[in-house]
């Protein structure tokens, strides 16, 4: 870590594994995946990823896309929240970035999402 207790500047890769199952779970979310159903003893089972051939999910550079967004939200949130002491200006600057994710992430959902539902 660094002097300041950070870790960020040595992380190379973030596995996402489990926001994604989460993501899954979102039902105005359903429609970035294709879902498989298999019934065991009478019930109902929806699995998604069955291979790696059949993943599962419908664009993967469209679902990265949300998730990194979506992370980057938190992210910015997180720093608002810890900027208790911050000044005015540099408050400002943090709101105005957490707008502009909040506002790319409704625009991609609004046109990703909405469309794969009608499909």
């Amino acid at each position: 870590m660094t002097s300041d207790g950070s870790i960020w500047e040595f992380v190379k890769a973030f596995n996402m594994y489990d926001p994604l199952a989460l993501v899954v779970s979102i039902p105005a979310l359903n429609a970035m995946f294709e879902v498989d159903e298999f019934i065991v003893d009478g019930t109902a089972h929806h699995v998604i990823g069955t291979s790696a051939e059949r993943t599962g999910v419908k664009d993967g550079a469209k679902l990265r896309d949300w998730l990194c967004a979506a992370f980057l939200e938190g992210i910015e949130q997180e720093r608002v929240r810890s900027h208790e002491h911050a000044t005015m200006r540099e408050l400002r600057a943090l709101r105005t970035e957490v707008a502009q994710l909040r506002a790319k992430r409704q625009a991609w959902l609004s046109k990703h999402v909405s469309a794969g539902a009608s499909k």
